[in-house]
């Protein structure tokens, strides 16, 4: 959870185990220390929660999400969902993988996260291959740059989608290409 590739809400997995301490922990003292710990750990989530309901619902968001993929899949999935068929295939370039349970849309290559696309042997190769085959997406949400040397070191994947697809929409600051 604090790894290189790891993101703030991956936290949530320890929710579960800590609870399962907490409640170890608090009946194992006394009943009157134990309320008092229980009601002292309470007061941290409700004063996040005053100052979250205290902000404008536009601002409540984007204090708790800060990835802005995040906060734009909601209106890309919207569009996705109402241009195409629900069996049509989408990519999010190279990485938003929520997008694809939002739209309720597939997609046929494998790696859905960029470190699996800079880092897994023949990742790029196959995307490269997906993108031009015939099995190639509907539409391309692109996230991050293809111009990024991090992501296309070889500079295959820019022309890709310069060559097959052709800009449709820009939606959340995103731009969306669909396959001629």
């Amino acid at each position: 959870m604090s790894g290189p590739y790891a993101h703030p809400h991956y936290w949530v997995q320890a929710v579960a185990p800590l609870a399962v301490l907490v409640g170890v922990a608090v009946a194992l003292v006394p009943r009157r220390t134990g309320v008092a710990l229980t009601a002292l750990a309470l007061v941290v989530p409700l004063a996040l929660l005053a100052v979250l309901a205290a902000r404008s619902p536009e601002h409540r968001t984007t204090t708790v999400v800060t990835d802005p993929r995040l906060l734009a899949n909601d209106d890309v999935s919207a569009w996705l969902r109402a241009h195409s068929a629900p069996d049509d295939r989408v990519y999010a370039f190279v990485a938003s993988a929520d997008v694809y349970l939002l739209a309720d849309r597939l997609t046929g290559y494998p790696y859905l996260w960029q470190a699996n696309v800079e880092h897994v042997p023949g990742a790029r190769d196959e995307l490269a291959q997906y993108l031009s085959g015939a099995q190639a997406p509907r539409f391309v949400v692109v996230y991050q740059k293809p111009t990024d040397p991090g992501i296309d070191p070889d500079g295959r994947l820019g022309p890709i989608l310069q060559w097959q697809y052709a800009p449709v929409a820009k939606v959340g600051g995103y731009q969306i290409l669909e396959h001629r």
